[in-house]
């Protein structure tokens, strides 16, 4: 079996020069690979049980840089966290934000690469079982909630308002993350913090340790899975 270099226990992206970034972290140890292209600079710690990536975050922030990328590369599931200069929200597989700025994860060396794409996202999420007005319970009036035949569809949720919904959905939380510009998505089914099984078009198994799927209910093209989910066919508009 294809042996996979262990992950890093997290990272950083943001746009600045190597020597910015490397001064950034100076104070936070020396187990870290640092990889640059095309502006952007990224830090990837291999020291295991180094928990400082809030205070990496922290210290980001505070030198005004935004976006920032905070990479967590768990075991169980790989997770981006952007902050847009306001909030932190979820973003795309790391694979993919790296991916579109040309720099690999000291991880995937042996990895496809993820094609370059806009950083443009659009995101539903279905909240089995449950109603537009108990899905506000969680999320508030600020995000789009409509009623699904599976229960609530919600769009664009922010880091906080996931989490919640995986902690108190009563069922599983399907979501679905499509990237207009280049048509390419990907579809994971989550039961509280645990992920079921991940799909993304064209590969044979997933690169982050979840459960590998080979459709979406036997469906592998967007416009069918979406309609299965009971998503609006608008959310798939503008495809190139």
């Amino acid at each position: 079996m294809e042996q996979i270099p262990p992950p890093p226990g997290w990272g950083a992206l943001i746009k600045a020069s190597l020597k910015d970034l490397r001064e950034i972290f100076a104070s936070f140890g020396e187990e870290f690979v640092f990889r640059t292209n095309d502006g952007w600079a990224a830090a990837f710690c291999m020291e295991p049980g180094n928990d400082l990536d809030n205070e990496a975050a922290e210290r980001l922030c505070s030198h005004g840089y935004v976006p920032i990328y905070l990479f967590d590369f768990c075991k169980d599931e790989f997770l981006t966290s952007r902050w847009d200069g306001e909030r932190w929200n979820l973003d795309r597989h790391p694979s993919l934000v790296l991916g579109a700025v040309g720099i690999r994860a000291p991880y995937s060396d042996e990895a496809p690469v993820a094609k370059p794409e806009s950083l443009e996202t659009r995101e539903a999420i279905v909240i089995e079982g449950v109603t537009v007005e108990q899905a506000r319970t969680i999320a508030g009036d600020r995000l789009r909630i409509e009623p699904g035949p599976r229960g609530a569809i919600v769009y664009q949720p922010d880091l906080d308002t996931r989490f919640g919904f995986w902690d108190h959905a009563p069922g599983h939380v399907l979501e679905v993350l499509f990237y207009p510009n280049s048509g390419e998505f990907w579809y994971r089914v989550m039961k509280g913090e645990e992920c079921l099984g991940t799909f993304r078009p064209g590969e044979t198994r997933t690169w982050d340790g979840t459960p590998f799927l080979d459709s979406v209910e036997g469906e592998t093209k967007l416009e069918a899975i979406v309609e299965k989910l009971g998503i609006p066919r608008s959310f798939v508009e503008r495809l190139k």
